[in-house]
């Protein structure tokens, strides 16, 4: 999994970075089954902290989650719930997914 940051209007710090980053990880590594490209971003815009995650799969599947909160690891964890059901919920959808085979009636021969 390739994990990569951008701090906008912030400075980076080491401590929020890895916070994320172990949080993240943690939920990509139990509920997906491939290599994933993980990219975080991190703004300020006066009291609000806003948190961007985009995650891009093998096959060009692409999911992008955001939250706006008053704490920069608040929004983190918030997130980190939101990636968990968005997560599960295509997960389920793909195990869930059967192939339909139609039962064909027996045929009736007039005896």
């Amino acid at each position: 999994m390739v994990f990569s940051t951008t701090f906008i209007h912030m400075d980076r710090t080491e401590s929020l970075e890895l916070f994320a980053k172990q949080k993240i990880t943690k939920i990509i590594d139990s509920l997906a089954s491939q290599p994933i490209n993980t990219h975080v971003t991190f703004s300020v815009n006066g009291n609000r902290h806003r948190v961007r995650l985009t995650l891009k799969d093998r096959k060009g599947e692409q999911v992008v989650l955001h939250y706006e909160a008053d704490s920069m690891y608040k929004s983190v964890a918030i997130l980190c719930e939101k990636l968990k059901e968005s997560l599960r919920r295509k997960k389920d959808k793909n195990t869930n997914r059967k192939f339909f085979i139609p039962e064909i009636p027996e045929q009736i021969h007039p005896s």
